[in-house]
């Protein structure tokens, strides 16, 4: 699960160290998307939800990677709910033991949530030109 190391991560851009877990953010055309790596736990858990929190206040959507997460549980999913338009990518393992709240999507890849909030805003786009 743990394949990327740190300094490949940093490598693709700026990191932030949350006591051994590492964001990543890129803000692209439709959201924002984090890459989040190392693992989260009960000394970790907070600070994370809360870096996590800053970068959906950037605006638009969210896209939070967690592939690369280890200990990820309900009660970090939780933690995020009130964040914006938020997009999980989870792999099938992570994605099985998970309660996931009805606001909050779930892809396999960041591509494929990026192309479903890009279909989201062209819809919402054709609603805005039809009352126009």
């Amino acid at each position: 699960m743990l394949t990327t190391s740190a300094p490949s991560l940093a490598a693709r851009g700026p990191v932030t160290e949350c006591h051994g877990v590492q964001l990543r953010a890129q803000v692209r055309s439709v959201a924002v998307l984090v890459e989040v790596t190392g693992r989260l736990g009960a000394a970790n858990r907070t600070l994370v939800i809360n870096q996590v929190r800053r970068f959906a206040l950037v605006g638009g959507a969210l896209v939070l990677d967690l592939r690369e997460a280890g200990g990820v549980d309900d009660e970090f999913v939780r933690g995020l709910s009130p964040a914006a338009e938020l997009t999980l990518v989870l792999d099938p393992v992570q994605r099985d033991g998970l309660v996931v709240d009805d606001s909050v999507a779930v892809a396999g890849s960041w591509g494929e949530a990026m192309r479903r909030i890009t279909t989201r805003l062209t819809a919402r786009r054709a609603l805005v030109e039809l009352s126009v």
